[in-house]
């Protein structure tokens, strides 16, 4: 009735999918809290971003949604823009430094997984894999290594 249906899940394999649930709402939360609160930082308000950018979130899942999760990718990491990523790195390390280290791991880790199906050669993702990596102690990711 509720339109679900059932998942078998191997006993050890548990808290896997719990996390892999955690990390599709919690975590997306949580960013969307973070980036709402750059918004403060912008002589606006946390509610001011919220309207801003949950019409982006939704349009984001609506192409998750038919398009999956390597073909939704958008913004600076999907064109190899290496410029526009260095101002995000400058404008986080000035005005919210907090924010820098999940803006970094997070580009990092969409990139390693999303990379296989955009047009950007190896050269242009290495260079952005490492100006990300300067920003954090290192790689971390498990995923798309």
């Amino acid at each position: 009735d509720l339109g679900g249906w059932t998942v078998e899940i191997r006993p050890e394999h548990k808290a896997l999918y719990h996390a892999s649930g955690f990390l599709t709402c919690g975590l997306i939360t949580g960013i969307l809290g973070q980036a709402t609160a750059l918004w403060n930082v912008m002589d606006s308000d946390d509610q001011e971003g919220f309207k801003v950018l949950l019409p982006l979130l939704a349009s984001t899942v609506k192409n998750l949604e038919t398009q999956g999760v390597s073909k939704s990718m958008t913004g600076p990491i999907s064109s190899g823009d290496t410029g526009t990523i260095r101002k995000h790195i400058e404008a986080l390390e000035t005005y919210a430094p907090n924010v820098l280290p999940l803006y970094c791991e997070s580009a990092i880790a969409t990139a390693r997984i999303c990379w296989n199906t955009l047009d950007i050669d190896s050269d242009k993702q290495q260079e952005i894999i490492d100006l990300l990596e300067s920003h954090t102690n290192g790689p971390k990711s498990i995923i798309g290594n």
